[in-house]
């Protein structure tokens, strides 16, 4: 079915963010100005878009929301790790994986001591022969590739890992073409085994995620 850089008292910082119940994107940019990153320079982009140069964080809040608590997370394209960062902040309790085609961050910062992940670098996840041994998790996020082809393989390759009742997010998909083709391929293979919603952002042509949930049976 489809339906259209030094962090000061960072542990008590992440407790505040708790007690207060903030919204990710309220998080995303408590985060942003500990860091002394300012709204609209490249520094964002460096850190995570996903809530100034995209506009995914209060779509990524309906689905998180019910897994406030506890969660499981497979990220697809680290970068830096400010993602990761995001999700440790604004989860009760979070289990991390971050996957990278590269061998580790593209830079280093002093705040990705504190992201406590599990990583796979030098990992192509478009490569049926090189995927890792992994748990089955509520959320995988494809934020790594962003071509049709390299979105499809890695659909292919990581849905396995997707639990009953969970989420697979395909990010920055290029054009609206790319991502009629997405949905009606992952429809033609999985039918009525899962949900599929198109997210279309207002910011920029790629701002478009599609979020495919394994049904319950």
């Amino acid at each position: 079915m489809c339906v259209e850089m030094n962090l000061p008292s960072q542990r008590g910082n992440a407790l505040t963010h708790r007690m207060l119940k903030m919204t990710l994107l309220e998080t995303y940019e408590k985060l942003l100005e500990e860091l002394a990153i300012p709204l609209g320079g490249e520094m964002v982009f460096r850190f995570c878009d996903k809530g100034h140069n995209h506009s995914y964080l209060p779509f990524y809040q309906g689905y998180f929301e019910p897994k406030k608590q506890q969660a499981t997370i497979i990220e697809i394209g680290v970068m830096t790790g400010g993602s990761l960062l995001l999700w440790q902040r604004w989860f009760d309790q979070v289990k991390a994986t971050g996957i990278d085609l590269r061998a580790g961050y593209n830079e280093t910062f002093a705040w990705q001591q504190e992201i406590a992940a599990d990583y796979h670098w030098a990992t192509d996840t478009t490569d049926a022969k090189f995927i890792p041994n992994l748990a089955p998790v509520d959320f995988v996020i494809d934020d790594g590739l962003h071509t049709l082809a390299g979105q499809w393989a890695t659909f292919q390759n990581y849905w396995r890992f997707v639990k009953p009742g969970g989420t697979y997010f395909i990010e920055d998909i290029e054009t609206q073409l790319n991502a009629d083709l997405l949905r009606d391929r992952i429809s033609q293979r999985l039918g009525d085994a899962v949900t599929i919603e198109h997210y279309r952002g207002h910011t920029r042509e790629d701002d478009q995620i599609l979020a495919v949930t394994r049904k319950i049976k």
